[in-house]
């Protein structure tokens, strides 16, 4: 029978015999437990950290995040209380920690990037896996101040994953150590067959069109305004050049064969708003380089489309409001694509008490003629349970693809992008005579798993600042969520006068996201923030959002 051991901040402890852990692919690992003090003198706390080994094997280790007491029995009569706890993996990391400064990272390896990624997580212990693999070649990419590196993973997975047949997996470990291994490399320790003894009960096999399923995946990349520049080189023939980004002002400059040339009406070079493109007087000579630096408005869209009839289309939108090159907003939306399309078979099965060592991200061949299921399965989601006088057992869900689903984060991204269906018009920014005006989504960021602190006004974590071009009339909309039912005020910031600018009526939240929207006018040249405000002092709130045209 397997010996397990429990440690807490590095010292031997007792748990109650009833305890269940949850692992996911690209998220985070949980363990619920329980403690009993008779004398009250044990007290766990947020961020203890807390250890489980399987003869010898780490299967648990991670910080306490849901410290919850009680007196004994539910009496206040005695000293002796019990706690039910809560902890989470060590991927919780990435959520706290956030790039320190404004970086551009060239084209690299994986391997590269996940150096990169463990070095600015050093302080809390993590390093990267020795042996990791050197990985596909990723596109440079440029990654901004307080971008949290929970998004930098998902984004360096993601493009990792391009357009091929399997994904790419992230996790830190319950030593701390960072690695990233493609989905079907790394084998389960057994494999199932009809009648083979390895599994309890039956094995339950459901294959529904995913909620998740889209075949014209729409990207919208960037937010606000930032400097590019477009390169072309000249054929002797051409004079009109298109811009890859939507010009946000009047300002920009042209160099053609290493000479500043003018731009405006009756220069040089003349901009069409229609065609969003510059045209020469004359064409540029053959293998004359040519550039322009401009400011452009974000967000830019971006398509991937799977071919399907225009009648049968079922389309998904995503935001990526931190990614600002259109080479990797492309690679995004193709690997969204290929994820989204499919439609695999799920299983699930209770493995026999003596099959350890299985973890999301293992393959497993599944043959079982009862069940019409047969070749390579992806595991996804492991839970490892304990209950009193019995073994311990995992429950398995796995699927018939050796690509992961989406998760909880892109399904939220996905919302405030517009949803499925009623998408965003292309981003754009419309230059007029006499002002500009919003004609598309701006983001205001947000996290889908970060609950603050909010008795009074708080900003929302991984923000997007959002400059108004203009006077103009505005809705501010997307999903809001708390950790217990609550009432949760969500705010439009003006950070120019220090004050709410407008907000909605108090919503009814709960940890199930619900949408908002509410609408007011923001002023020409202030800077806005998404703000949440609890109703209920200590209950935490969270929010993201957009600002769209009203």
């Amino acid at each position: 029978m397997p010996s397990y051991v429990f440690t807490r901040n590095g010292g031997a402890a007792n748990i109650r015999p009833n305890w269940t852990i949850t692992e996911a692919a690209n998220g985070r690992n949980r363990m619920d437990f329980a403690v009993h003090s008779l004398d009250g003198s044990v007290r766990y706390a947020n961020d203890d950290e807390v250890i489980l080994t399987e003869d010898g094997t780490r299967i648990f280790g991670g910080l306490v995040d849901r410290p919850a007491e009680r007196g004994f029995g539910g009496s206040g009569a005695a000293s002796a209380i019990e706690q039910a706890l809560g902890a989470v993996d060590f991927n919780v990391y990435p959520s706290r920690i956030a790039v320190s400064a404004d970086t551009d990272q060239p084209s690299e390896s994986l391997q590269a990037r996940l150096t990169w990624i463990a070095g600015l997580m050093a302080a809390q212990g993590v390093t990267l896996d020795a042996g990791q693999a050197v990985g596909p070649t990723l596109p440079a990419a440029s990654y901004t101040a307080g971008q949290f590196l929970i998004d930098v993973l998902a984004e360096t997975v993601a493009l990792a994953d391009g357009t091929g047949a399997t994904s790419w997996v992230w996790n830190i470990d319950y030593s701390k150590v960072l690695s990233a291994v493609e989905a079907g490399t790394a084998a389960a320790p057994f494999n199932l067959a009809d009648g083979d003894g390895q599994v309890v009960g039956d094995i339950e096999v459901e294959q529904p069109r995913s909620t998740d399923y889209a075949n014209y995946i729409r990207l919208l990349g960037g937010a606000g305004t930032r400097d590019v520049t477009d390169a072309w080189t000249g054929d002797g023939s051409t004079v009109t050049f298109a811009l890859t980004y939507t010009l946000a002002s009047g300002y920009g400059y042209v160099t053609c064969a290493g000479v500043y040339e003018t731009l405006g009406t009756g220069a040089t070079w003349e901009y069409d708003s229609a065609t969003n493109s510059i045209t020469r007087t004359s064409a540029p000579g053959v293998g004359a380089a040519i550039s322009m630096t401009y400011v452009a408005q974000f967000p830019k869209a971006v398509t991937a489309d799977g071919g399907v009839a225009a009648a049968n289309r079922v389309q998904k939108v995503y935001t990526a409001p931190e990614v600002f090159d259109v080479v990797v907003m492309q690679a995004l939306a193709d690997s969204y694509l290929t994820r989204d399309m499919a439609s695999p078979k799920t299983v699930r099965y209770t493995a026999a008490w003596d099959k350890t060592d299985l973890h999301p991200g293992d393959t497993q061949t599944i043959t079982s003629a009862k069940r019409n299921l047969s070749g390579t399965h992806l595991i996804t989601e492991v839970r490892i349970v304990k209950q009193d006088r019995q073994l311990v057992h995992r429950e398995v869900t796995a699927v018939s693809s050796t690509r992961l689903p989406s998760t909880l984060r892109e399904k939220f991204q996905q919302t405030f992008g517009g949803g499925s269906t009623g998408a965003a018009s292309a981003s754009s920014i419309t230059v007029v005579t006499g002002g500009t005006y919003l004609s598309s989504p701006a983001s205001l960021g947000g996290s889908d798993t970060q609950l603050i602190a909010c008795d009074s006004p708080a900003r929302v974590r991984n923000p997007q600042p959002y400059d108004a071009p203009a006077t103009l009339a505005v809705t501010v909309q997307g999903l809001v969520a708390a950790r217990s039912a609550v009432n949760v005020t969500v705010i439009l910031w003006d950070e120019t006068d220090g004050a709410a600018e407008f907000s909605d009526s108090p919503v009814a939240a709960s940890a199930t996201p619900v949408p908002f929207s509410f609408s007011g006018t923001v002023t020409i040249g202030h800077r806005y923030w998404l703000y949440v405000q609890s109703g209920t002092a200590g209950v935490t709130a969270t929010a993201c959002g957009q600002v769209v045209g009203a």
